[in-house]
């Protein structure tokens, strides 16, 4: 476990037990979206992207690239990481080659605009919008749902 790990763990224990957390937090509309959903993929789902984007004779070289996420404890999620270097990537080797490199150094950083751009300009913003960032979040899922269902590569 990364040291940086055990020090988050250690500053949320201690919050929760101060009573940082509001205990009854206000309930939400029902046709809110409260959380930012997270995609359940498969390394299926790569394969068919890989293909779909780049095509059956580069289906090698992408996967060697893709293949350097991942060899870390840390690296989490790799077919989720991996289909979101794709995203980015857009079918160019050279952004895969980029974004690969992006997420070896934090995943984070390629999830974000992958799967939530929208609410991740929101997200440091003030005041706050909660109508704007639930909006976001919709629509930042049905943009990351149409791009993992489309059958052809981006024109």
């Amino acid at each position: 476990m990364p040291p940086w790990f055990r020090f988050l763990t250690l500053i949320c224990t201690v919050a929760a037990l101060s009573g940082c957390r509001d205990k009854n937090p206000p309930p939400a509309p029902p046709e809110a979206m409260t959380t930012q959903p997270t995609p359940r993929v498969t390394a299926d789902d790569v394969q068919r992207i890989i293909r779909r984007d780049f095509g059956d004779a580069r289906t090698a070289e992408v996967q060697a690239l893709l293949s350097r996420y991942g060899t870390k404890d840390w690296q989490r999620e790799p077919a989720r990481v991996h289909l979101a270097i794709l995203k980015l990537a857009k079918g160019d080797v050279s952004q895969l080659k980029l974004h690969t490199e992006t997420a070896c150094s934090d995943y984070r950083d390629v999830l974000s605009p992958a799967e939530y751009r929208r609410y991740s300009a929101l997200a440091w913003s003030t005041p706050k919008d909660p109508k704007a960032e639930q909006q976001a979040m919709r629509d930042d899922w049905e943009e990351y749902q149409s791009w993992l269902a489309r059958k052809t590569p981006a024109p």
